[in-house]
């Protein structure tokens, strides 16, 4: 009796049989997929948990974001030096108050800014890497922990996995932040708003410093997509049915946007 022909293999003769699941595996596991996620979020998630390369992408996560950090730096030396633009920057956002250096003479003035625009050099990008960390690391903790009860299969590795992956809309405005921050002079634009891709920027409000004013940058077009799509991921990684990622990412936002407030 002939046996029915095996469907993974080449019907050719000459050529090496073709292990067609091998290859399909591989190709869902290919990291450039991780890169889809803006288009095509099922497949990335899909790929992100077959095979997380979490170091990895935490790696990534945080070049993205000293990107527009080193990119301020530059463009504040261009301009005439780091000093200059955090004194500029201290002015617009109201620190000259809130330190009381109107109080004091020239002098010691220029000598605080100074030694502020030294630290300036470190802390930039040591922030911008432990806000972005921060940010990761909590939503993914919170995450787990909501769903841990119910999942007892959910690993906190891939949680962490697919929020790294669903921030993607954040590394998308690190860049474009930077490419800004490089065009024009640093002490010339909001640094916080290079972008204009929140409702202050979109509704033309200038005022930095009220109520309204930090309400409506907090609504920023990239930060809500990051927040949906992270959500998104855990969901899936969840296996469905379950609102709490988006609980705890639409959440901290609007924590984070109230203490904001509250502060301004």
């Amino acid at each position: 009796m002939s046996s029915s022909p095996d469907p993974t293999r080449s019907p050719i003769p000459g050529i090496p049989g073709l292990d067609l699941p091998s290859l399909r595996k591989k190709a869902e596991q290919a990291p450039r997929a991780r890169a889809l996620v803006l288009i095509d979020p099922v497949g990335a998630f899909v790929a992100t948990l077959k095979r997380p390369l979490l170091p990895l992408m935490l790696v990534v996560a945080c070049a993205f974001a000293v990107v527009p950090a080193v990119a301020f730096l530059a463009s504040a030396r261009r301009q005439g030096g780091v000093e200059t633009v955090v004194a500029g920057q201290m002015k617009k956002s109201g620190a000259f108050d809130r330190l009381k250096l109107k109080t004091v003479d020239k002098e010691e003035q220029a000598a605080t800014v100074a030694r502020l625009g030294k630290a300036m050099t470190v802390l930039v990008p040591a922030a911008a890497v432990a806000q972005r960390l921060g940010l990761l690391l909590f939503v993914a903790a919170a995450c787990f922990f909501g769903l841990r009860g119910t999942r007892k299969s959910l690993r906190f590795s891939a949680v962490l996995a697919v929020v790294v992956v669903g921030a993607a809309p954040l590394y998308v405005h690190d860049v474009l932040s930077a490419v800004g921050l490089l065009a024009f002079d640093a002490g010339t634009i909001d640094s916080k708003n290079v972008v204009a891709s929140n409702f202050a920027a979109i509704f033309f409000v200038d005022d930095n410093r009220s109520a309204l004013a930090v309400a409506l940058h907090a609504l920023d077009l990239f930060s809500l997509w990051a927040l949906w799509l992270m959500g998104f991921g855990v969901v899936h990684a969840a296996g469905g049915r379950t609102t709490w990622p988006w609980v705890v990412t639409f959440g901290l936002h609007l924590v984070v946007t109230l203490l904001a407030i509250v502060r301004s």
